[in-house]
């Protein structure tokens, strides 16, 4: 017999259920725990809980008719097994407690909820760490893993312990509460004290002179903490909600930091103990050193193995269920307990309405506008499809059909992708999470029919995002770097090779920028280099072309799908505008211009297998060589013109 079983037994036997902490002192004892240990971890007297003990074992022994304690509690029940009438009592009432908390399963599973699949070790680690001062707790899973039930099931335990509690739900904030970090500073300490019935007034403890993360700490060591004689458990559940807010998320994360660093060195802090909820990995830049992301004790949900559906199954009653037909359901939606727990339902509620459904049934129409899954699935698509670079960078890692590496996407994607619960991914690699997701998805994704254009688009959305990484970014002007600039180049020629389309080179310097620094020095001539790439970045094609710097006074202009006319528009708007500026120049040199002034050269060429980029690139080199030859602030077309292309 298992101790859950025991329990069962026992409270079908007495007029009332046990209290909590007889079942905690029953479930530490089989754990093979004194009764010293047990007092400790409770916070009682050893007299205490020696006659709670004694008056368990005269119970246990009038149940089974023969003699139990301490010592020969476990050895002696747990090789027993059930008879036919205990099988039948606790069936019965696995039926009974079923029913009673049946329902839908679309919200966290109550404690005594049969429904529960516990996750070893998970559970255990987590109630051996709350006991633990100052600890805390990360649980990491996606979104309808689990993740409210295990902190509800944290939140018992601690309860058993005498410990206050208070559960924070980051999605039942309103978006005002993250207008400011004092706004939201002022709304946990708030549910907190409402939670706890504490009545301190928070303005006696906030001061602007000091700020929110100060005055929030004071409060919850002075009006909280130090109110209490027990310790108290706090949970943050989705706090990924934070990660929207980069600058709120820094100041609130680090203010977790500093709470559990207080807990080791001031006897109040010690009463703390964190447990914080999260759907994804953190993608918002931030100091690990200074956040809750890198101590205490993570819990990483996982999919449902083979052994605990099977047990699953079993607290349904649905023990016909054939190993096959089990394993053509985790095959289907991968271990998800959501998609899982939701098959079940239904064929537990044709069994108790005598209906015919069979898990062969829902399987093979799990596609349909009716399955059992429909709803579900529509949800997600309706979310997917508010964020194309989202539904593309899914559609990409269905259509690979193996694993794909992680790293040629963003990592923001990924994660909310990861937080959806669509993609399993470790350090390298991502695959759909289940081969529901990615059926379903594929043909649905697939049917949005994009333009070309918004094809494009969304192509260079995905590149400016990976821009976005700085070893990809001229760190002065904020635009790409030669590197990037090189696999761009090399990108586009592949594709417009395969639509026979133009592609243009413009590569930009500024006149005389030698004689600017020596005269104004470096600094200046920083500044005035980033202003002229801010003028390049007004004048392109904002959603198609791509601006570089290619050496130290050079930018370079990559223009897709452009001719020679619409690039020599784009490059004669930039030399304009650089004149508009009105950039004093140097007076110490007589022959260069009162203000600063460009050259530019251009290149346009229709790619093809007989050439390759660095030729277009070298016919742009030489055309701005020729523009400063002949006297600057001009602009100069290539003659070196391949087929396909007018001569000039």
């Amino acid at each position: 017999m298992t101790i859950d079983e025991i329990i069962q037994i026992i409270n079908v036997n007495i007029d009332k259920n046990l209290t909590p902490l007889q079942e905690t002192i029953l479930r530490q004892t089989w754990e093979g725990k004194t009764y010293a240990n047990i007092a400790n971890d409770l916070h009682y007297k050893q007299e205490y809980i020696r006659r709670i003990a004694s008056h368990l074992w005269n119970c246990l022994t009038k149940i089974w008719g023969f003699e139990l304690g301490k010592n020969n509690f476990r050895c002696t029940l747990e090789p027993k097994q059930l008879t036919e009438i205990e099988q039948k009592l606790l069936n019965k009432l696995d039926t009974q407690t079923l029913i009673k908390y049946l329902a839908y399963p679309d919200y966290p599973l109550p404690i005594d909820c049969p429904l529960y699949i516990e996750r070893p070790p998970l559970e255990k680690l987590a109630y051996e760490e709350i006991v633990k001062p100052c600890s805390l707790i990360r649980i990491k899973g996606s979104e309808k893993y689990g993740k409210s039930s295990l902190i509800l099931r944290i939140l018992n335990q601690a309860k058993k312990l005498n410990y206050q509690t208070v559960t924070i739900d980051f999605q039942q904030a309103d978006k005002s509460v993250f207008a400011s970090i004092d706004q939201l500073l002022r709304w946990l300490s708030l549910n907190m004290a409402r939670e706890l019935g504490v009545f301190s007034k928070i303005n006696d403890y906030w001061n602007d002179d000091i700020g929110s993360k100060v005055s929030c700490s004071i409060y919850v060591q002075v009006a909280i903490l130090e109110q209490i004689n027990t310790p108290l458990v706090l949970a943050l559940n989705e706090v990924n909600r934070l990660f929207e807010y980069p600058d709120l998320a820094e100041d609130f994360f680090s203010l977790l930091r500093y709470w559990y660093e207080q807990g080791k060195q001031i006897k109040t802090w010690e009463k703390l103990r964190l447990v914080v909820a999260y759907s994804t990995e953190i993608y918002i830049p931030i100091n690990l050193n200074h956040s809750p992301f890198n101590i205490g004790l993570l819990l990483k949900l996982t999919p449902l193995n083979l052994e605990q559906v099977k047990v699953l199954m079993k607290r349904y009653g649905l023990e016909k269920l054939k190993l096959s037909e089990m394993i053509n359901l985790l095959e289907m939606v991968g271990g998800h307990p959501y998609l899982i727990q939701i098959a079940l339902y239904n064929l537990f509620q044709a069994q108790q309405n005598h209906e015919n459904l069979t898990l062969e049934n829902i399987l093979a129409n799990v596609f349909s506008n009716d399955s059992i899954y429909a709803n579900h699935l529509q949800i997600i698509l309706a979310n997917l499809k508010q964020n194309t670079e989202l539904n593309q960078t899914f559609l990409k890692i269905i259509n690979h059909h193996d694993k794909i590496n992680r790293n040629i996407f963003s990592e923001k994607l990924i994660d909310k992708l990861d937080a959806m619960g669509l993609i399993i991914c470790d350090e390298n690699n991502i695959i759909p999470s289940c081969n529901l997701y990615a059926q379903y998805f594929q043909t649905k994704l697939s049917q949005l029919n994009l333009t070309f254009e918004s094809k494009i688009i969304y192509e260079l959305q995905q590149e400016n995002e990976a821009l976005r990484n700085l070893s990809q970014i001229d760190e002065l002007t904020q635009v790409a770097n030669r590197h990037y600039f090189n696999k761009h180049l090399q990108y586009n020629w592949d594709k417009l090779m395969r639509g026979k389309k133009p592609l243009s080179i413009i590569i930009c310097d500024l006149d005389f920028l030698k004689i600017y620094n020596d005269s104004y020095g470096l600094p200046a001539g920083d500044e005035c280099l980033k202003q002229i790439a801010k003028i390049v970045q007004q004048s392109v094609r904002a959603s198609r072309d791509l601006i570089a710097r290619y050496g130290g006074e050079e930018l370079a202009i990559i223009l897709p799908d452009a001719d020679v006319y619409i690039a020599f528009q784009i490059a004669a708007k930039i030399r304009d505008k650089v004149r508009d500026l009105k950039i004093p120049q140097s007076n110490k040199v007589l022959g260069i211009p009162r203000f600063m002034t460009v050259s530019l050269g251009l290149a346009t060429m229709i790619p093809n297998q007989e050439n390759n980029p660095e030729q277009l690139l070298d016919a742009a080199l030489a055309a701005l060589s020729e523009a400063k030859e002949n006297g600057r602030d001009q602009v100069t077309i290539s003659s070196l013109f391949n087929y396909g292309l007018i001569d000039h």
